[in-house]
């Protein structure tokens, strides 16, 4: 069984999911589960489901007409009993032959809506403001790892774009960081200096460059990161694998996270070809 000093150890679904068993048992509910606003806030989208204490199937379902529809103007929404005389459109609720609802809003920093916590029963509720405060008393928590959750997800599909459009590219992509260390490079970079990308990555981005490219470089690259220029262009001479050397334009600018400056993005187009 799930205590409360288990829960404070555990993020992400493992939470979720041992939250809504331990409530499940705590506040003798048929069913708690929390859900997420999706649809442009049109339906609910359960992310942890536990009935009698054991794992239940996620479900979904329209906002409209149901009692968590009301959640983000009253905060706790309580019907002990009889919430299906109370929301007769909300089929959910006779299919499951739910008797007593009790949500409370899962909200963010802002305010915004972002889910539900929520306890169904079979028969009228006992004791609703006990099984509402164990509700508040989890909902800040489970609010942060929802958001948590959703931002997660962003920064994954945004992840999945870059790369699928660093894929596309047919210029070389090359990111340092603020020491102008080589940290990640896409298929054209290794297909442009013949190397695996293993052979450059952690290596100063110099090292690639000929002699009388090397100065050039290291001027610019310190007024990018300074940022005394948003972004630098210049062409620079380059070794390859087979001890050629090649004629490219590079285009940089800074990389940056929560406003400060983390290293460069630049591209690298084969002036030769």
């Amino acid at each position: 069984m799930t205590t409360e000093n288990n829960l404070n150890n555990l993020v992400g679904d493992r939470f979720f999911h041992s939250l809504t068993e331990h409530l499940c048992t705590t506040v003798n509910a048929d069913v708690v589960y929390i859900g997420e606003i999706v649809n442009e806030g049109k339906h609910m989208r359960t992310i942890s489901v536990s009935c009698s204490g054991y794992p239940g199937e996620n479900f979904n379902y329209e906002l409209e007409g149901t009692p968590c529809r009301h959640l983000p103007e009253n905060g706790i929404y309580s019907y002990p009993s009889n919430v299906q005389e109370a929301f007769p459109d909300d089929f959910m609720l006779l299919d499951m032959a739910i008797e007593g609802y009790i949500g409370v809003p899962l909200t963010n920093q802002a305010g915004d809506f972002l889910g539900t916590l929520v306890a169904l029963y079979h028969h009228p509720v006992s004791d609703p403001s006990f099984v509402g405060s164990q509700l508040i008393r989890f909902s800040l928590r489970t609010a942060a790892e929802l958001e948590r959750k959703q931002v997660d997800e962003k920064f994954q599909e945004s992840e999945s774009h870059f790369r699928a459009l660093v894929e596309l590219m047919q210029d070389a992509l090359v990111i340092t960081d603020i020491s102008g260390i080589v940290t990640g490079v896409s298929e054209p970079a290794s297909c442009l200096v013949g190397l695996p990308p293993l052979n450059f990555i952690g290596k100063p981005f110099m090292e690639l460059l000929a002699n009388d490219s090397v100065q050039l470089f290291l001027q610019e690259f310190e007024k990018l990161i300074t940022t005394a220029i948003p972004r630098a262009e210049l062409e620079l001479r380059i070794h390859t694998k087979n001890g050629a050397v090649k004629l490219v334009k590079y285009h940089a600018v800074v990389t940056c996270k929560n406003n400060v400056v983390t290293g460069t993005m630049g591209l690298l187009h084969d002036l030769s070809r």
